[in-house]
Order: structure tokens, then sequence, then C-alpha cells
């Protein structure tokens, strides 16, 4: 007797796992694909700076410093937030027998919009600071984006679910499986776009101020759900 009951306990485990399989095949559904995106403009803008004391005649690297600070707070920028010292650097060179040092210095700016950026190059350029660039642009909340653009995927996914079961007849259920194909940073980086504001005609001048613009950012998702029946 005690050798029988321990057969069927046996075999009462390994079917288990065979019968929660049929049961998962048993199970009707239905599985959609949904995708959404949203775009938004750029509000951290990344300018950088370099200065180099090579680039002058009887000026120093604090001195140039000086000049840029003074600019961009002029701006009305704060400085002590937004500028920050990225490296320091001292060449040697030499000419003839008698070696020279200079320096030079790489600083990051952020700003929140093309329009300031646009006057940062402008007036760095009139002060003879030329060598500088936009290198980066972001949305500073994008995680929020992130997900809010993928909360509108699974809505999109339901919503064709609904309209496809009502057509049969039939009532949407819970959703059993949502996989979504997104990653983060899933969104395109914008473009820098060069425009020309004309100064007294609706033709081009080569004396036209040029205004930095940015393309907005798209944040895209893409999931699966399956619905139960």
């Amino acid at each position: 007797m005690k050798t029988l009951i321990t057969s069927i306990a046996i075999m009462a485990f390994f079917l288990s796992p065979a019968c929660v399989l049929a049961q998962e095949c048993e199970d009707n559904y239905i599985e959609v694909n949904g995708s959404a995106e949203k775009t938004v403009p750029p509000d951290r803008i990344t300018i950088s700076i370099t200065i180099k004391e090579s680039d002058w005649k009887n000026s120093s690297l604090p001195a140039l410093e000086k000049v840029m600070k003074k600019s961009l707070t002029a701006l009305g920028i704060d400085i002590k937030e937004n500028l920050k010292v990225y490296d320091m650097e001292s060449v040697f060179t030499r000419k003839g027998r008698r070696p020279e040092t200079s320096l030079s210095g790489r600083y990051f700016l952020i700003v929140k919009d093309a329009a300031m950026a646009a006057k940062v190059l402008e007036t760095l350029d009139t002060e003879g600071i030329s060598n500088a660039y936009v290198s980066k642009f972001e949305y500073s909340d994008m995680d929020s984006i992130e997900t809010e653009v993928r909360a509108e995927a699974v809505k999109k996914a339901r919503n064709t679910a609904t309209a496809m079961t009502e057509a049969i007849g039939q009532k949407l259920g819970p959703a059993i499986y949502i996989m979504d194909h997104s990653s983060g940073g899933n969104y395109r980086q914008p473009k820098l776009m060069l425009t020309y504001a004309a100064n007294s005609s609706d033709s081009f001048q080569e004396e036209s101020i040029p205004e930095l613009d940015f393309q907005e950012i798209k944040v895209s998702a893409s999931v699966t759900v399956r619905f139960r029946l």
C-alpha cells in the first residue's frame, strides 16, 4: 500500500507541470501591438567653450576667463550654477632654445533655450572667444516623458484589442502579458538648425544675423500586450 501511494505521488509530481502548461495553452487571448510618440523641445543645452593662451598675445588664461564670465553674467546667466570647468591643460612649446608654457581651459555652459545659446555664441565671438559650440541638447525630465509615452502605447494597444473583440461579439478581459520593446533613451537627438533673420527685406543678405534653432526631441515607445478573452 505504501508503494502504491508513493507511485501516485511521483506521477502527480511529473504531471502537474504538464497540466499547468496545458491550462496556459487552453487560455483564449488576443495579442496586439501598440506604439506612441511625443516631441518635446530641448530645455538643457550644453555649450562647450575652449580658451587658449596661445591664441592671444600678452594675455593670461585667468584674464581671459574673467572676460568670459563678465560677458556671460551680463546676459543674465548664473555662472556659479551653470558654468563648469571641464579641464585645464598646460602646453610646453619651444621657440629656439627658449621653452614656453601656455595654458588652456575647457568649460561647459548650460543654457535653457536656443535663443540664449545664440546670444552666448555671439557674445563670446565679439570678445574674441570663437572656440565655442553647442555640444549637447537634452530634455531635463526625460524619464517622465518616456513613462508617459509607454503608457500611451499600452492604451492604444488596448483600444485596438477592444475594437477587434467587439467586432466578433466578445468582451475583452484583463491584460495577462505586456512586453515593452522600448529601452531607456529611446529618442532621437535633435539637429541644430541655422536660420537667418533678414535685416530689411525678405531676401537673404550677407549681413543677416544667424539664429540657432533646434528640432524637437522625439520620444517613441512600442509594446506588445496580451489580453484574456
